[in-house]
């Protein structure tokens, strides 16, 4: 059997839901995170997160360095049947949030990053002491994703 990691994170259970729904839809973020925070990253799970970065054209916007290291690891998780090193599953794991990147995630990434530098620039003038509601307006949904639509 396989060794796993134990991952010690706040949103365990959004995680696991997560990782279920992509596996419902034919796609795979990791080949499996067990309900006990386990993750086990297999060359199942490899393959058809680069099958789909294909499909998608984001394998190709990943660097050269980035796409052999993926595959280095879909080597290692194939020979092994997973991904021991912790190093390795860290470099692949952000790989892989840059392959299942889509207009969507860039969007609200975009206003993630345009609301959080308004947030700093209002509070160094004290705009939030005469108008209190921006700080609302700065942490809704879907004035992020205006914010992002207008930087895209």
């Amino acid at each position: 059997m396989a060794p796993h990691f134990n991952l010690i994170t706040e949103h365990s259970d959004a995680r696991a839901k997560s990782a279920n729904a992509y596996q419902g839809t034919g796609t795979y973020l990791i080949s499996a995170l067990a309900s006990d925070g386990r993750l086990d990253v297999g060359y199942s799970g490899l393959l058809a997160l680069r099958r789909k970065s294909l499909r998608n054209r984001n394998w190709f916007r990943l660097s050269v360095e980035d796409r052999g290291l993926f595959r280095c690891a879909m080597w290692v998780a194939r020979v092994q049947g997973s991904i021991v090193n912790l190093k390795l599953l860290v470099r692949v794991l952000g790989i892989v949030l840059r392959m299942l990147e889509n207009a969507s995630t860039c969007i609200w990434r975009i206003g993630k990053t345009r609301a959080e530098e308004l947030m700093r620039a209002f509070k160094e003038k004290g705009l939030f002491d005469w108008a209190p509601q921006m700080t609302d307006w700065l942490r809704d949904k879907h004035y992020v994703i205006y914010l992002g639509v207008g930087g895209f």
